[in-house]
C-alpha cells in the first residue's frame, strides 16, 4: 500500500529505468572543476537500463568469490516511474513480467550487466525493497550461498509478504520460502548475524488477530534459516496503532534500521548508557506528520532474543512504549522516510569546542 507520497516520489526523486554507478573524484581534479554543481566530486561510470522499468532502492553485496553484484527493487505503475503493466523481459526470451527485483553485475563499473529479472508473481505488484545476507553470516544459510530477502505489494488477495531467493548464481535465483497475507509491506531490515527481520506490516483478518489500527507497523521475524519461512515474533507501532488503541491512527512505519550488524557493535555509544548494537531507529511518517523512534533492541524482542514479555500482537501502550528510549516529532510538512546513524562523528561547528557526537540523518520523503 502507497500513499500519495509514493507516488510523487516516483515523479520526482525515484530514477525510471536507470541504475548508474558513480565514483568520487578528488576536489583539485580538473574534472571536478569543470563540472557542473550537479556532478562535483563524482561522475557517471556506467549504467544499464532495467528494461524501462521504474527503480526504487538498490542494494549491493560482494559475493564470496569477489564480484560485486547489485539487486534493484523495482516499481510498477506510470505514477512510480515505470509502465502500467508487464514489460518484456529480453533475457527471458522476451516474456512479458511484472516489475520485481533486477540483479546487476557490477564487478566492472564501467560495464554493468543485468544477469536476471525475477518478477514478482502477481498483477500490478511489485518488489521495491531488496535485502542482502552471505550464508556464513545467517546462523541458518549455508556458507558460500548470498540470500536475498524482498517484500512483495498487493492486495491481501494477492498473497503480499516477503520473500526469501537463493541467489547465489546470479543467472539462476532459487525461491526458497516466504510468508504470505500480510498488510502493507515495504522497508525490510535483515539483520544478517541473526536473522530477524523488521519489516513493515501488518498481519491480515486470516491469522485469526484483531487487525492493526496502523496496517503499516513493525512486523518482528525469525529469518535465522533463509529456506523455511520464518517465525513470528511480535508485532510492534507506535501508541494508538494497536487494534486495542484509540485516538488518531499513527503514521505509518517507512522501515527501521538496526545497529545489530554494525562493525562497532560492541562499541559504547557516546552517552555511554548502553552499546551501538542494542539500538533500532524506525522512521515513521513518510512524507509528512513524521516521527524518529528510538528503541532498545533488548526490551522490543521477546524471549529467548530479548526480555519482552508483553502481548505480542495486541501490546497494551505501556508495553509498547517499554523499549522506547526516545522519539522526536518532526512539524507536519516533514515525514519520517529513513532515519539513518552515524556514531562517533565531531562535527566542524563544535570545532571549538570539542566533542563527539552521535547523530541520526532523517530524510523526509517528497510530497505533492
Amino acid at each position: 500500500m502507497k500513499s500519495r507520497s509514493e507516488g510523487a516520489r516516483g515523479r520526482r526523486a525515484l530514477v525510471a529505468g536507470a541504475l548508474a554507478v558513480a565514483t568520487a573524484i578528488g576536489a583539485g581534479s580538473a574534472l571536478a572543476a569543470s563540472q557542473s554543481d550537479e556532478k562535483r566530486n563524482m561522475t557517471l561510470v556506467g549504467h544499464v537500463g532495467l528494461q524501462g522499468r521504474g527503480a526504487y532502492q538498490p542494494n549491493v553485496i560482494k559475493y564470496p568469490d569477489g564480484r560485486t553484484i547489485a539487486f534493484s527493487g523495482l516499481h510498477s505503475g506510470p505514477n512510480l516511474g515505470g509502465v502500467d503493466g508487464p514489460l518484456p523481459n529480453p533475457l527471458n526470451s522476451g516474456a512479458l513480467e511484472e516489475n520485481g527485483t533486477m540483479i546487476i553485475d557490477i564487478t566492472d563499473p564501467k560495464k554493468p550487466v543485468e544477469t536476471f529479472h525475477i518478477p514478482v508473481a502477481v498483477k500490478g505488484g511489485q518488489a521495491q525493497m531488496a535485502r542482502l545476507c552471505l550464508g556464513s553470516d545467517l546462523p541458518g544459510g549455508t556458507p558460500g550461498s548470498v540470500y536475498l530477502l524482498r517484500n512483495i505489494q498487493g492486495t491481501a488477495a494477492q498473497q503480499s509478504g516477503y520473500e526469501t531467493w537463493d541467489v547465489t548464481d546470479v543467472h539462476k535465483p532459487k525461491f526458497l520460502a516466504a510468508v504470505r497475507n500480510l498488510r502493507s509491506t515495504h522497508k525490510d531490515w535483515w539483520e544478517c548475524k541473526t536473522g530477524i527481520v523488521y519489516a513493515p506490516g501488518s498481519l491480515d483478518a486470516t491469522y485469526g488477530f484483531p487487525l492493526w489500527r496502523q496496517s503499516q507497523s513493525m512486523l518482528i521475524f525469525d529469518w535465522s534459516n533463509p529456506n523455511l519461512p520464518p517465525k513470528y515474533l511480535r508485532t510492534f507501532g507506535l501508541v494508538g496503532g494497536q487494534p486495542s488503541g484509540t485516538g488518531p491512527v499513527p503514521t505509518s512505519l517507512h522501515g527501521a534500521i538496526s545497529a545489530h550488524d554494525h562493525p562497532n557493535a560492541a562499541g559504547k555509544l557516546v552517552s555511554g548508557v548502553d552499546v551501538i548494537g542494542n539500538r533500532i531507529y524506525a522512521a515513521w511518517g513518510v512524507g509528512s506528520n513524521g516521527v524518529i523512534q528510538i528503541l532498545d533492541r533488548t526490551k522490543l524482542l521477546p524471549p529467548p532474543y530479548g526480555t519482552y514479555a508483553g502481548d505480542p500482537n495486541n501490546p497494551t501502550d505501556t508495553q509498547l512504549l517499554s523499549s522506547q528510549v526516545g522519539i522526536l516529532y518532526l512539524s507536519p510538512d516533514q515525514g519520517g522516510h529513513t532515519s539513518m546513524p552515524v556514531f562517533g562523528i565531531a562535527p566542524k561547528s563544535l570545532q571549538d569546542v570539542p566533542q563527539t557526537r552521535d547523530i541520526v540523518v532523517i530524510t523526509s520523503e517528497a510530497g505533492n
